[in-house]
């Protein structure tokens, strides 16, 4: 199932805190079983987070509001997957929308970024394997969460390249992974952003 976009259109962009954005688009996304986090498991994730917790980075920005999170809504997304380099320098930021950051962490690049009103969120690619056990998933969903907090990012983008088979545990647990990371990326830094992008693939006489 791959997560793709809709249509284009004109309107407003994400904004920071206390920015307004408007427009209505339409938007084609995967949709997984949905269910919500139950209470003990969330209140073992807000318990790691403030293990976790560690004192706030040093913003690194000239303009210290651009280390705040974007939030609203947007009309269309174009999103672009940067791998590192200077190739962000050329982007045409009158359309770009979400920058997903497969390279390393780049300050300069998020400044810019959050100064055109453009998201920069996380790769998040994880062994299948490794999140089948509900306390190792939440674990990693706390580190990621603690990585966007440190670097200003504004929400990841789930992109686990491993096919699944469709209702095997591996399925499950990717089902479970969008909607924890979800509920606790948006409690943790409102107004984030989580999407997804996995590979399924069907059992032979299914």
């Amino acid at each position: 199932c791959v997560r793709h976009t809709a249509r284009a259109g004109r309107g407003q962009r994400a904004s920071r805190p206390g920015h307004s954005a408007g427009g209505v688009g339409r938007r084609k996304m995967c949709r997984w079983p949905t269910a919500r986090l139950r209470a003990p498991a969330l209140a073992f994730a807000l318990a790691l987070l403030g293990a976790a917790a560690s004192s706030p980075s040093a913003c690194p920005c000239a303009d210290p509001a651009l280390c705040r999170p974007l939030s609203g809504e947007m009309p269309f997304e174009v999103l672009v997957f940067d791998v590192g380099g200077t190739d962000w320098k050329h982007y045409d930021w009158s359309k770009v929308t979400t920058i997903a950051a497969f390279g390393a962490y780049n300050p300069e690049l998020l400044c810019h970024a959050h100064a055109n009103d453009v998201r920069v969120v996380l790769k998040g690619d994880v062994p299948i394997k490794d999140i089948i056990d509900p306390a190792n998933r939440t674990a990693w969903i706390i580190d990621q969460v603690n990585l966007a907090k440190r670097q200003f990012m504004d929400g990841i983008n789930l992109d686990l390249e491993e096919a699944v088979e469709f209702k095997s545990q591996g399925y499950y647990a990717l089902t479970q992974l969008v909607n924890e990371t979800t509920q606790i990326f948006h409690r943790e830094i409102p107004g984030s952003q989580v999407k997804e992008r996995f590979k399924t693939k069907s059992r032979a006489n299914h």
